[in-house]
């Protein structure tokens, strides 16, 4: 009874939701059905009878092209031998593996060192070894992907030994090494200067900034040709181990066992093996889920038009969505960059499909 009603008065309104709610859960229980229904029927309609199943038991067998039961065991014994006696036969050809005394035996060819040619010798005494600092410099000299690196106010006023202090912060994260022990090993770089730079420069979109700077500097190489040009792409996940707490981290007893947990790192490369897009997700959930975060938000000049995913990264709903937007063309707000240094309106949706 409601505040305000009398005692004894029905209030129709709550009595019309209690019956609906009752006759929902008869329906899902299969205590309530409806005659006829396709949907609603009752729950032993769906189960065969001794006398049905005696009635349909021989027409069964033959439209599911099945033997007898008392045919199964024999066919399976005739059909075994038979493996097994053809598979005899085949070991006797095979270099690969072989049968000793009931037993299977793999080999393995030796593989034997090629000597080295005296033209790797020429390459490989003029490739001398490099520093990852000094190659992110000489990167950075041809794709300028530093000045991607703003603060939340855009402003471009730079602190004390900024430049520095970014690559040690970007080295340290990358490499896991942490702002810590990355303090300790550059001279000139303190612990509040490297935290600095990640609180304010280091960001999600500075990154992304970054990132297609260098695919788009990549992408005008002439080497990158050769692979492909840039129109197809794939995307994939990796999984890793997460001690640290984390809203996104969750249990995958495949790879991390019961008790540890792990996120996975989902990645977009196009056919020239540039990474334009790479997203940090949860391992609970179907990667599908983000396909097509990583083809919408391509900030890069890349003009993709078709992509390619595993089991994993495959619905229906996918492939859907990516055929309704194909009567759109796409601009976001982070391809402004590449618009305005090269005549590129954004990737035709139109133009992309899903292959597997």
């Amino acid at each position: 009874m409601l505040p305000g009603e009398e005692p004894g008065s029905l209030n129709r309104n709550a009595w019309e939701t209690g019956l609906a709610l009752a006759l929902r859960d008869a329906f899902r229980s299969g205590d309530l059905f409806i005659p006829e229904s396709k949907q609603h029927v009752a729950f032993w309609d769906l189960l065969l009878s001794d006398d049905r199943w005696e009635d349909s038991k021989a027409d069964s067998f033959a439209d599911l092209e099945q033997p007898q039961p008392t045919e199964v065991r024999p066919r399976l014994v005739d059909e075994f031998q038979d493996g097994n006696r053809r598979a005899g036969s085949r070991y006797g050809q095979d270099r690969f593996a072989r049968v000793d005394q009931g037993r299977l035996k793999l080999r393995r060819d030796d593989k034997k060192k090629p000597p080295e040619s005296r033209l790797q010798k020429m390459i490989n005494a003029s490739l001398p070894l490099v520093r990852v600092e000094q190659l992110l410099m000489d990167v950075d000299r041809s794709t300028r992907f530093t000045q991607s690196f703003l603060p939340v106010q855009q402003h471009r006023s730079r602190p004390e030994e900024f430049y520095k202090s970014l690559l040690a912060a970007i080295i340290s994260q990358a490499t896991n090494l942490g702002v810590v022990s990355m303090s300790a090993s550059v001279t000139g770089v303190t612990l509040d200067m490297l935290r600095y730079v990640l609180h304010y420069y280091i960001r999600e979109e500075t990154l992304n900034d970054a990132n297609a700077a260098i695919v788009n500097a990549h992408h005008a190489l002439p080497l990158s040709a050769i692979h492909g040009d840039g129109q197809t792409s794939s995307s994939d996940g990796q999984r890793f181990k997460i001690r640290a707490a984390s809203l996104l981290a969750s249990y995958y007893p495949r790879y991390f066992g019961y008790y540890d947990k792990g996120i996975s790192l989902y990645t977009h490369v196009s056919d020239q093996f540039a990474v334009f897009s790479t997203r940090a997700i949860s391992c609970g959930p179907r990667e599908a889920l983000y396909v097509l975060d990583g083809l919408l938000d391509n900030n890069t000049i890349l003009r993709l038009r078709e992509h390619t995913t595993d089991t994993d990264g495959y619905t229906e709903i996918v492939f859907a969505l990516c055929y309704l937007l194909g009567t759109t063309s796409c601009r976001g707000s982070r391809t402004s960059r590449a618009s305005n240094s090269i005549d590129h309106r954004g990737p035709r949706l139109k133009e992309r499909s899903l292959l597997y």
